[in-house]
């Protein structure tokens, strides 16, 4: 794989580690943006490998992350970096899409630390499903997903208010493989995250050590190549075993400890069949604790949530502190409360923006050679669901103003809907047709112009997409020099399209259904493409206002705007049924889950 990237970087303050990883990725960075300090680094691999890096030493406006984000070019992956206490991870707006748009391969490849972007696990926002706002799912460093990850939904829920333009307090629903999680938004910019009832039954966990209080595995002997640590075992969605130290030895110091020695050996321990995270914990007051984590599928990090609120819950159950506790980690302290009154836990942490990001993918060989490995079924899903919102929007929008006669608007009220169907017939069509190639065209358009001449990309892409449908609408619309099919059966020439078809080309050849085919590309095909370009810039400065994306009524509003100009009231009309219905039905099929998805149980391991 390999990765073209443009990155911005805000002036932030991080701690900075190193940790190899076994990947043959080959990556390529340049930034969109030059900015001093300005370094190049070349490195040699089985592959070939060039690093070109650049930095801005000033952060990005407020309102660049909504409108950074808002870019949709094809085969371009956007990204934002956040990292919380440390724990750093790359956040992916997939709201579009219930597949994560890159594999777990992939994502080992980008959090390479060496020949990557660098991070602990890759994020994605997906849309919500049994009635949550939205869903995470979280690739680890090693390809593995884990349940959930406290760090990462913290990061998550300030991605998701930068995506949605959250101000203030603000909480939202997310579904996670560990059940419902529910972050909140603080005023100070920190995340509160009502992380749920922890599992303390053994075999939930899992863990196949003996239960010895409640079904529960508190203080439990577990042999670590001979030597006894005594062990507590909590699962926040996601296994936790927890230590305060051995048999001989009861008061750990952990910044003593060699995590990438020990670590390991407790994650694959035979006891844990899904693996586990360690958490090694140091007592300083019943309010205060020091931990260092050990974290299945990553490593030794910074900082775990999940682990954090691990901890809390196994020191109150071996009586060595309070409900809540200030849990400090190699990145900085966590809140922890672990509320009596109904079992859920309550984490209180930051979560910082590091950069921005742009990812080009192209898939290679070993050798460097550029191979097609599969078909692109997102881009086909992609200009399926296309023509799918065209064709309702031109179905909707005909069936409405269909009695309008094109010859200026006048309505027959005598066989008002004659012919319908079968007009229908070449509409829905054509509709779907425009729209199919129309969306794919403007995204790889937008790819080549640069953003301030997106109108160029607009405009063109509606006139390739308009020639695309023109094999459709010329023999089957009727307009001021096309009296092809419609008209003729909307005027009671004829009973029926078939009808039409089979008198024209028995008089004129198939050339008679195409008679005003160059009158359409001087006048209907220009002024198409017009009405496109104006819907779409009318669109984007709307949001650039609002701050926001628009809803189903201003989609339509601004569909009738777009009518301004020739034919004012019937383009109106139809521009803002037409817009209207198609902006809804892409949303709801942005939005559409998979047949047959089956619900999980909230807590309940995946």
């Amino acid at each position: 794989m390999a990765i073209a990237a443009a990155i911005s970087l805000p002036m932030i303050a991080v701690k900075h580690r190193s940790r190899s990883s076994a990947s043959s990725s080959s990556l390529c960075f340049s930034s969109s943006s030059i900015h001093q300090p300005s370094v190049g680094i070349s490195a040699g691999r089985k592959s070939n490998i060039r690093v070109f890096s650049s930095m801005t030493t000033q952060a990005p406006a407020k309102a660049s992350a909504a409108s950074f984000l808002d870019h949709k070019e094809s085969r371009i992956l956007h990204f934002v970096k956040y990292h919380g206490l440390g724990n750093d991870f790359i956040l992916v707006d997939n709201r579009d899409s219930e597949e994560p748009k890159i594999t777990p391969e992939q994502a080992v490849k980008l959090c390479d630390r060496n020949f990557g972007i660098g991070a602990d696990g890759v994020i994605f926002a997906l849309p919500g499903i049994n009635g949550t706002d939205y869903t995470m799912r979280i690739f680890n460093s090693d390809g593995s997903e884990p349940e959930m990850c406290g760090n990462g939904v913290r990061c998550f829920a300030r991605f998701i208010a930068e995506l949605e333009n959250f101000h203030g307090n603000k909480s939202f629903n997310v579904h996670t493989g560990a059940g419902l999680i529910v972050p909140e938004i603080q005023e100070d910019g920190k995340v509160r995250v009502d992380m749920g009832q922890p599992i303390l039954k053994a075999s939930d966990v899992p863990t196949k050590l003996t239960a010895n209080k409640d079904e529960a595995a508190v203080k439990a002997k577990l042999d670590v190549d001979g030597l006894i640590w005594n062990v507590t075992c909590v699962s926040m969605g996601n296994p936790h075993c927890i230590t305060f130290g051995t048999e001989s030895c009861n008061d750990l110091q952990v910044d003593e400890l060699n995590l990438a020695e020990i670590g390991p050996k407790f994650e694959h321990h035979a006891v844990f069949p899904a693996r586990t995270n360690t958490e090694f914990v140091q007592v300083f007051s019943p309010t205060h604790l020091k931990m260092r984590v050990w974290e299945r599928g990553a490593g030794a990090t910074l900082a775990c949530g999940t682990g954090a609120c691990a901890v809390v819950v196994a020191a109150v159950l071996e009586g060595r502190a309070d409900r809540r506790c200030t849990v400090d980690l190699p990145g900085g302290p966590l809140d922890i409360e672990w509320r009596d009154s109904d079992n859920h836990i309550y984490m209180t942490g930051p979560a910082e923006l590091v950069f921005y990001g742009s990812l080009r993918n192209v898939d290679e060989c070993e050798d460097g050679i550029t191979r097609i490995c599969a078909i692109d079924f997102e881009a086909v899903h992609a200009r399926y669901k296309s023509a799918v919102a065209g064709a309702a929007a031109g179905n909707v929008v005909e069936a409405v103003l269909y009695p309008a006669v094109h010859g200026g608007g006048e309505i027959v009220l005598k066989g008002l809907y004659s012919g319908l169907a079968g007009n229908l017939a070449g509409v829905i069509p054509a509709s779907a047709l425009f729209i199919g190639v129309y969306e794919p065209t403007k995204q790889k358009l937008l790819d080549i112009f640069p953003q301030n001449f997106s109108a160029v990309a607009h405009l063109a892409a509606g006139a390739i997409g308009g020639a695309a449908s023109s094999i459709v609408r010329v023999p089957t619309e009727a307009s001021l020099s096309t009296n092809v099919i419609k008209q003729r059966i909307q005027t009671g020439q004829f009973a029926s399209a078939p009808e039409v078809v089979r008198v024209i080309v028995a008089k004129e050849g198939f050339r008679g259904l195409f008679a005003g085919y160059g009158s359409f590309l001087l006048r209907d095909l220009p002024f198409d493409a017009i009405q496109f370009c104006i819907y779409e810039q009318l669109r984007i400065g709307y949001k650039l206002a609002a701050r926001r994306d628009l809803n189903g009524p201003e989609n339509a509003i601004i569909g009738a705007l777009q009518g301004i100009g020739p034919r004012v009231l019937w383009i109106g009309i139809g521009g803002s049924i037409f817009f209207g219905v198609l902006e809804k039905t892409k949303q709801l099929l942005a939005h559409k889950r998979p047949p047959g998805e089956k619900k999980r149980d909230s807590l309940k391991l995946a």
